[in-house]
């Protein structure tokens, strides 16, 4: 049975392999310049990959964690 949880912390890195960006989901979105990003999610006792999200110009990047099953995993 896995409990309830209301954020994920996630963190950002560009192409370089750089951190760019960190939060929690549910908070303010992550402002970033257009390019390929690898998000990494912290959900539980996992850790979810999302590798080359792309960002455009005026246009949101929007990565979910879903349960499938019993495990978490990242939907686009």
């Amino acid at each position: 049975m896995m409990a309830a949880i209301e954020t994920f912390p996630f963190t950002v890195f560009d192409s370089t392999g750089k951190q760019v960006a960190s939060g929690a989901a549910g908070q303010a979105p992550a402002e970033l310049p257009t390019g390929d990003y690898r998000v990494v999610v912290r959900a539980a006792n996992q850790e979810l990959v999302a590798d080359h999200v792309s960002v455009s110009s005026g246009a949101d990047a929007i990565v979910k964690v879903t349960l499938r099953g019993d495990r978490l995993a990242i939907e686009r």
